[in-house]
């Protein structure tokens, strides 16, 4: 009546369960390595004069050398971006919930609106 899937030898079994060990573990070390990227970065230091001392309240600006944007370190600037259905992938409908009728339980139909949107934002603060 069933069929029976045949057992693996135990050689066969101790290299699969070797191997999805060594999957779990790779994939664990690798983990960290996914948030190394950061969308965000600072500027840390102090402005000294030639003595060595500090000077407090001294004006600084970063300057973007490629666009010469100039931010001083009372301005920031934000920029996001969002993208929906970018790949365009089929959004299906619920399936047909009628029992009576031949397409019982069958999807014939697309969700509407499943068009691709994408999102621009900036944001400057001074």
């Amino acid at each position: 009546m069933f069929s029976r899937t045949p057992v693996l030898p135990s050689r066969q079994r101790r290299f699969c369960l070797l191997f999805s060990a060594f999957a779990v573990l790779l994939s664990c070390l690798m983990l960290p390595s996914l948030f190394a990227q950061t969308d965000t970065g600072n500027i840390v230091g102090m402005v000294t004069d030639s003595t060595g001392a500090i000077i407090p309240g001294a004006p600084i600006t970063a300057t973007n050398i490629e666009n010469g944007l100039n931010l001083t370190d009372k301005q920031t600037l934000e920029l996001h971006g969002d993208a929906f259905s970018l790949f365009n992938t089929p959004e299906f409908a619920n399936p047909e919930y009628h029992e009576n009728y031949g397409d019982f339980g069958q999807i014939t139909s697309l969700q509407v609106y499943s068009w691709r949107q994408i999102q621009l934002a900036a944001r400057f603060t001074f």
